[in-house]
């Protein structure tokens, strides 16, 4: 959450073949096992707009935790049933830039040698944020 109650949001991202994907959706990360809400919140703020703020801290808004428990087919996996538990909270990062900007992303595919395993494989290159207003996410 930004000053005058803006949101951030991840417009779309550009992915390694330089195709874009539009996305219009907050920060989100998958959480890892044992990881608390508060940890993977730390982390995906670290992950994904880390390059952009030096050591901002990250408060979460007290209240606005929310789980949510969602069953639907799997996107990776199109027929399979999957179960989804979605924790979601607001929280205020210190130091973002106040404009719209992007962010690249770190490479999570390296072997031992530091050179891409999958190269072949399409993945995020560059995410684009832009601060919108909360009720733009909720109509």
């Amino acid at each position: 959450m930004g000053k005058d109650d803006l949101v951030l949001v991840e417009s779309r991202q550009q992915l390694s073949d330089g195709s874009f994907r539009d996305r219009f959706r907050p920060l989100s990360e998958k959480m890892k096992p044992n990881e608390t809400v508060e940890e993977a919140v730390a982390r995906a703020v670290k992950e994904e707009l880390g390059s952009v703020i030096d050591t901002g801290s990250v408060r979460i808004v007290p209240g606005s935790y929310i789980k949510k428990l969602e069953e639907r087919n799997s996107a990776s996996y199109p027929g399979l049933p999957a179960r989804y538990v979605l924790h979601s909270v607001d929280a205020w990062v210190e130091g973002l830039p106040e404009e719209d900007f992007c962010t690249d992303e770190q490479e999570e595919y390296q072997d031992l040698n530091g050179t891409m395993e999958l190269e072949k494989a399409v993945s995020v290159r560059k995410h684009f944020w832009k601060w919108v207003s909360s009720d733009s996410l909720h109509s």
